[in-house]
């Protein structure tokens, strides 16, 4: 062996004595060294989370702000079409149809668009009672909603902040119907008058929009308003009286 080598092991060997007897404090010391940096790391990774988190927040923030501003729009642009009803100048009259009420509709846009393929669905009815007009209100509007949307479909269009008034003839119920429900009812009927005004925007996904309406109808008299009787015959138009059955929310736009 030569010097150089007798040397160099010569000063390895108390280098490794040296750490042998420093391994506990050693390893000590990579094991505190160790708990930082997974702390250091946990710390980074709890930073990365919480910022995309905010990131996220503040993206949905923006997204919720922008379809609010949307909505906002839309509201403050799109149509509102409301109803009213006035007995026509027939007033209620009596055939071989059955009863038939001479009606005249106003249907008023206040929005600021126009109201497109605005259609009358309507449902006459002598015999529906009280508790059930909002059911039979329901089912005929609901029934209109589920067409497919169809903005090309025939109808009316209402144009920004004007009128459209419909003459109608309102058939309640044919000849043997009307008979049969006046035995019933003691040789009186209850006309009620129910229905929607359905309509389109012109901009946005197809939708159906409505505008409800409920009236019942009565004769007036010099003692006061009474029920109609088929027996009385045709009811001049000043004779009676369209009330507007507020009570279950209609007349309200969607």
């Amino acid at each position: 062996m030569s010097k150089q080598a007798g040397k160099e092991g010569t000063a390895i060997g108390p280098f490794w004595q040296w750490l042998n007897a420093r391994e506990r404090a050693i390893t000590a010391i990579s094991a505190v060294l160790l708990m930082i940096f997974t702390a250091a790391l946990v710390g980074a990774t709890v930073l990365l989370y919480l910022s995309g988190e905010h990131s996220v927040g503040v993206a949905l923030k923006a997204a919720t702000a922008a379809k609010d501003s949307a909505d906002v729009a839309i509201i403050s642009q799109r149509p509102w079409v409301s109803v009213k009803a006035a007995v026509g100048q027939n007033g209620l009259y009596f055939n071989v149809n059955g009863a038939n009420l001479d009606l005249v509709l106003q249907l008023n846009n206040t929005g600021n668009t126009p109201a497109i393929t605005v259609q009358i669905i309507g449902s006459p009815r002598i015999d529906v009672e009280i508790n059930e007009r909002m059911r039979e209100l329901e089912r005929v509007c609901t029934e209109a909603k589920r067409q497919p949307p169809n903005p090309k479909m025939v109808g009316y269009t209402i144009f920004p902040h004007d009128t459209l008034t419909i003459p109608m003839t309102y058939s309640f119920a044919d000849k043997p119907t009307l008979e049969a429900i006046t035995d019933k009812q003691h040789g009186f009927i209850f006309p009620v008058i129910l229905g929607c005004i359905d309509y389109f925007l012109t901009y946005g996904e197809p939708a159906h929009h409505q505008s409800r309406f409920v009236y019942t109808l009565d004769r007036l008299t010099p003692e006061g308003p009474r029920a109609i009787r088929t027996a009385d015959g045709d009811i001049a138009a000043n004779s009676l009286r369209l009330i507007s059955w507020v009570q279950a929310g209609s007349f309200q736009a969607d």
